[in-house]
């Protein structure tokens, strides 16, 4: 397939996959604030700006490993992208350590940093706490997108973003529509399609570099024996 083919369809289908996330945020949105209120759903954005600034430490390692594993990857050097590969997952684990701690903090003391009703501080605790497993496993999983970048093959994480946000407003309709509401739905719902975004990465990554994901497993074995 031609270049100019791949960058059209790469094109297509991220704005598609913007279209779709715009859309069902826009009639989901207004739903969900009617059912646990506009003071409860603000919440959600407080526990997302907490994991925005933790996301700036991760975004600039993850960035350079996407661009020297393709170079690599182009220049078919699989030793040296591997070991780029290979160091970046170990360092994402590495910060994760490191975060656990402070997240954890704000999840306990959450009611002590904000102004949390008392009838809701045990969702908001909730929802806090799967944002923050979200975002953790997504720094662990973020080295296994890396495949699609490098095979210019964007539009399969374009599908998956679409595939997702469905996978989200069906949990979302169900546990608002059988349970009594609640807002950490919503870190629920995120989480589960943050799962399923991984899955497919891991299987795409799999299909595409799997010397990449080899290498992996020999540099963690070989550490473990250290």
């Amino acid at each position: 397939m031609s270049s100019n083919r791949r960058l059209a369809i790469n094109l297509v289908a991220n704005i598609m996959a913007f279209v779709v996330n715009f859309l069902i945020s826009f009639f989901l949105t207004p739903y969900i604030i009617e059912n646990v209120g506009k003071e409860a759903y603000g919440f959600v954005s407080l526990g997302n700006n907490f994991i925005n600034y933790a996301f700036l430490i991760t975004i600039a390692l993850n960035s350079m490993a996407g661009r020297f594993v393709t170079i690599k990857l182009h220049e078919g050097d699989t030793i040296s992208a591997n070991r780029y590969f290979s160091s970046v997952f170990i360092a994402n684990v590495f910060m994760v350590f490191i975060l656990v701690l402070p997240m954890t903090l704000i999840v306990l003391y959450i009611q002590n940093l904000v102004n949390v009703p008392e009838n809701i501080v045990g969702d908001v605790k909730l929802l806090l706490t799967l944002l923050f497993v979200n975002f953790l496993l997504g720094i662990v999983s973020s080295v296994f997108s890396i495949a699609t970048f490098a095979k210019n093959r964007v539009d399969l994480s374009a599908k998956r973003n679409i595939e997702s946000n469905f996978i989200k407003l069906a949990i979302l309709l169900i546990m608002f529509g059988v349970f009594s509401p609640s807002i950490w739905y919503l870190g629920f719902a995120t989480l589960i399609c943050n799962i399923y975004i991984i899955i497919m990465n891991f299987s795409n990554n799999k299909a595409t570099n799997n010397l990449i994901i080899t290498d992996i497993s020999k540099v963690l074995n070989k550490t473990s024996r250290q």
